[in-house]
């Protein structure tokens, strides 16, 4: 089990030992050091299983390095005669329980002793290394997969910065103009209340819906039908990009599908001067986001202040040009969906495999 060395140990900088205290230094496969220790209480070796052993209890990591672990961790060191991947994959399994175990009310946590006293149906050797390479080899499908997904999103985020940089340009590209936002789109708070006819039947998108930074909604339009919202809505369509204008830096700006109602708190922008597409990833942009936060009224539940905020100045392409800018999006976009659907099938595979490949002999 791990143990929490004095802080005045600790360094910012790598100097002694990587310092790993929990889940939030986990990576995919193995931790990333944030903290470093010069004079370490306990100690894990190279390819060690880390375990979280509080708050959240369970989740697993291998030590790619010797570390310290405070006392969030454990280190789980397989002993003769046990495959250490197949014990690593065991552990995943039992998951479940070991959460189950944790105790504690303001949060949990697991003991040493009862981490110790779990059971795992242990067979032969060779049937362990058996066993660990053909997990090995989705868990390497897995880790190609989410590599992939981390490359599509970086050329997503470095489209945003070079299409739409932080600060206007001193020179602006043949066509272009600067223009306040209020310019190429206009507020449509077209109200629609618990008292209409056809309010109950209509497809309802709530901030929750909205996926941050990618926009993705959440819902679809016959699970959007059986949302409840019992307050004034605002009316939408496939003609908007419905824009959150609560705590903006949750950057949730969503290119809709289907038309219904939204919460107020979600306004519907029409383009007037704009591409849909375009305006949406101008909306999703670092500038943009950094701007609301200026403008924003209130502290602790923060709102862009629609007025100032369509005032905000912007890069304006031709037309031909926004089209292409959101083609490009669109074509990154569909890329990233692609990949978070090749990582799910992965890890639905992992754990259909895990169930059947751990599984306790009958009897």
């Amino acid at each position: 089990m791990g143990q929490s060395p004095p802080s005045s140990t600790y360094r910012d900088q790598p100097e002694g030992l990587p310092f790993f205290q929990g889940k939030a230094d986990f990576g995919l496969v193995h931790p990333t050091a944030r903290k470093w220790c010069v004079e370490p209480r306990k100690v894990a070796r190279t390819g060690d299983i880390l375990i979280s052993v509080r708050a959240p209890v369970g989740p697993t990591n291998i030590a790619d390095v010797e570390c310290c672990i405070g006392r969030g961790l454990a280190a789980v060191r397989a002993l003769p005669g046990v495959d250490q991947s197949f014990l690593l994959h065991a552990l995943k399994v039992l998951e479940p329980e070991i959460t189950a175990r944790s105790t504690g009310s303001t949060f949990q946590a697991i003991s040493g002793q009862n981490l110790r006293s779990l059971r795992v149906a242990l067979p032969h050797i060779s049937e362990q290394r058996r066993i660990a390479s053909m997990m090995s080899t989705v868990e390497q499908g897995r880790v190609a997969a989410a590599a992939q997904l981390a490359r599509i999103d970086d050329l997503s985020a470095a489209l945003l910065r070079e299409i739409f940089p932080r600060s206007p340009a001193a020179r602006l590209p043949r066509g272009w103009r600067s223009v306040a936002l209020g310019e190429v789109c206009v507020e449509d708070r077209t109200s629609i209340t618990v008292n209409a006819p056809d309010y109950a039947g209509m497809p309802y998108i709530g901030l929750e819906h909205i996926e941050s930074d990618t926009g993705r909604v959440l819902i679809n339009e016959e699970s959007a039908r059986a949302a409840s919202a019992v307050s004034n809505n605002f009316r939408f369509g496939t003609e908007h990009v419905l824009y959150g204008k609560l705590r903006p830096y949750l950057n949730k700006v969503a290119l809709p599908e289907f038309s219904g109602r939204c919460t107020t708190e979600i306004i519907p922008l029409r383009p007037t001067l704009a591409d849909r597409r375009w305006l949406a990833w101008l909306l999703r942009s670092e500038s943009t986001v950094e701007y609301a936060m200026r403008e924003k009224t209130g502290s602790r539940m923060p709102r862009t202040s629609m007025r100032d905020f369509m005032m905000m100045p912007v890069l304006m392409p031709p037309i031909d040009e926004q089209r292409r800018i959101g083609r490009a999006f669109s074509d990154v976009e569909d890329a990233r969906v692609a990949g978070v659907a090749q990582l799910a099938t992965i890890d639905q595979l992992s754990d259909t495999l895990r169930k059947r490949l751990f599984a306790p002999p009958a009897g």
